[in-house]
């Protein structure tokens, strides 16, 4: 009996060593988990912090556009002013917009035609385009250089 007494005390010790091993390993799992959370909270301020820098940087990027956008909207309004000879009808127009409403004179003069610069047409390129000739033909028969200045209702021969 005394055997049975040693073979049981043996089984009982050593469920319990496994059980507190099992238990040890359980343990080192936790702990490897709060290690992980504790990490994955740290990354994750991290990109919280890189977010609002983020839309700080977005958001005084768009104030620098707004201001940019109204520059623009003044000098194309300097600009309309002055395609329309100083005039300040309250229109804005970009310079090169055609207006359907409005037409151009054409007028002859023996061999030669001339047309005249009107809002539907107020660069060079799109005079010279309506009358199928080149820029270059333009400026050469008006005695002209690319950054000539032209004015409404200027008479331009165009053959």
């Amino acid at each position: 009996m005394k055997k049975t007494k040693y073979i049981y005390l043996i089984v009982i010790v050593i469920a319990l060593g496994l059980v507190a091993f099992t238990s040890f390993e359980s343990l080192v799992q936790v702990c490897k988990l709060k290690n992980t959370n504790a990490q994955l909270s740290q990354t994750l301020t991290s990109y919280e912090e890189k977010i609002a820098n983020l839309e700080r940087s977005a958001s005084n990027h768009q104030e620098q556009i707004t201001s940019k956008d109204q520059q623009i909207k003044t000098l194309e309004k300097k600009l309309d002013d002055l395609y329309t000879g100083g005039s300040t009808n309250g229109s804005s127009t970009t310079p090169g917009a055609t207006n359907t409403n409005e037409t151009t004179d054409s007028s002859t003069d023996g061999d030669a035609v001339y047309d005249t610069v009107s809002e539907a047409y107020p660069t060079l390129y799109s005079i010279a385009n309506k009358n199928g000739i080149s820029l270059e033909t333009l400026l050469q028969l008006n005695g002209l250089s690319s950054d000539s200045l032209i004015v409404m209702g200027q008479q331009l021969r165009v053959k």
